[in-house]
């Protein structure tokens, strides 16, 4: 296992923090291409240090990066091997290309501000998506979920004068929220019965190794809690992922969100099935 270097924890707070910025730099700055090419290099940026992870996780197996230095299950970590680390690299180079086509969609916009807060939108989703992806801890996978979906419900909305785009919000939004309400609770179940939201401690639990974990062990009827917990979470992300019979939500908000925002829709459904994988397959397979 490789630990801690910064450019494996780098990608999602670089992209959420310039993403912040982009509005700030729209009152001074009145140049299209600026943004675009601001908002392109901050692609390739992630880009490459996604291909640096992934490359990394080949060849030295499976990276732990601890945020602030402390330690799982005590602190917030990423754990990245090779199945998320492949995702989050095609995840990347979809992202890049959308930013680059959307200068071409959105010519017909005279003022930069339009394009500064499509990007802004853009880089949240971003940001949101690769959180998820390389995250190990239940609670923070939440957090990246309602950033990257905020951007979407934001996204759909976006030709806001039509009637029909609002309307696809609207339903995607209340959908979502009523199902990342219910992850929500999915994670308070999680702890009260295992004691700790870290992936890696959650499997050892669930396969009954729970000696010398600093997190300890058990609390409660823990099985009901999990039961819950893990069918509640299933039923969140076959949602989020539009899976069918959940996939009433998405022919609406695809149709209706701009072109470049219809291409990365795919990486957030891909984003939902790749957590019921890591659920059902390496936390309680």
């Amino acid at each position: 296992m490789v630990v801690p270097n910064t450019i494996y924890g780098l990608i999602p707070p670089m992209l959420i923090s310039f993403s912040f910025i982009t509005p700030l730099l729209s009152l001074l700055i009145k140049s299209r291409r600026f943004f675009t090419v601001y908002a392109s290099l901050l692609g390739f940026t992630a880009l490459i240090i996604s291909l640096i992870v992934l490359i990394d996780v080949f060849k030295e197996g499976v990276v732990l990066y601890p945020f602030g230095g402390w330690p799982p299950p005590i602190g917030i970590a990423y754990i990245i091997d090779k199945l998320n680390a492949t995702i989050a690299l095609l995840a990347a180079f979809i992202f890049v290309l959308s930013i680059i086509s959307s200068y071409t969609y959105f010519k017909h916009y005279q003022k930069a501000s339009t394009l500064a807060y499509f990007y802004t939108i853009v880089l949240a989703i971003f940001a949101g998506a690769m959180g998820s992806l390389y995250t190990g801890d239940v609670f923070n996978l939440f957090v990246m979920m309602e950033v990257m979906c905020i951007g979407l419900y934001t996204a759909v909305a976006f030709h806001r004068s039509k009637a029909e785009a609002v309307e696809a919000a609207i339903k995607y939004s209340f959908v979502s929220i009523i199902a990342l309400v219910l992850y929500f609770f999915a994670t308070i179940l999680f702890y009260s019965g295992f004691q700790t939201l870290n992936m890696a401690d959650l499997a050892l639990k669930a396969r009954g190794n729970v000696n010398g974990l600093i997190s300890g062990g058990f609390f409660g009827n823990y099985l009901t809690d999990l039961l819950i917990a893990l069918a509640l979470t299933v039923w969140v992300f076959t949602l989020e992922s539009a899976l069918v019979p959940n996939h009433f939500w998405l022919p609406d908000a695809i149709s209706e969100a701009p072109t470049p925002i219809s291409a990365v829709f795919p990486v957030a459904e891909s984003v939902a099935i790749y957590v019921i994988i890591r659920y059902m397959f390496t936390i309680f397979g």
